[in-house]
């Protein structure tokens, strides 16, 4: 199973994490306990993570193309250690992408990816 990278520039209200628990559950139509065990997370927190996402954005995410690549990311990537976004990050810098790039992608301030992929390769050593 796979998500679109534009699901993280979706929406500003949502975090990375509310948005890809959200698509799961609404459009992928995935239960919370699956959601859970992909993710590698505790049932409670992706609960409550989908509580809070659904608070804050009540439509349904709806993904259109919009203009950027269409690169779509395997769920397993977000399993593990790292935060949603961090894991995003370190697989876009094994594709070869510079932090410079991976910011445009993500329509962040390059120097939050640069923090981030710092904060990824700390946690994975």
């Amino acid at each position: 199973m796979k998500v679109p990278l534009s699901l993280f520039v979706f929406d500003k209200k949502l975090g990375p994490a509310e948005l890809l628990v959200k698509y799961l559950k609404e459009n992928v139509g995935l239960r919370i306990g699956e959601i859970a065990e992909l993710l590698g997370r505790k049932h409670c927190t992706i609960s409550i993570t989908y509580r809070n996402a659904s608070r804050k954005k009540k439509a349904k995410i709806e993904i259109k193309d919009i203009g950027k690549e269409k690169i779509m990311l395997p769920i397993s990537l977000f399993a593990g250690k790292l935060s949603v976004l961090e894991s995003l990050i370190e697989n876009l810098k094994e594709r070869g992408m510079k932090n410079i790039e991976i910011a445009k992608l993500l329509e962040r301030d390059p120097r939050n990816i640069m923090t981030l992929d710092t904060r990824a390769r700390e946690k994975l050593k």
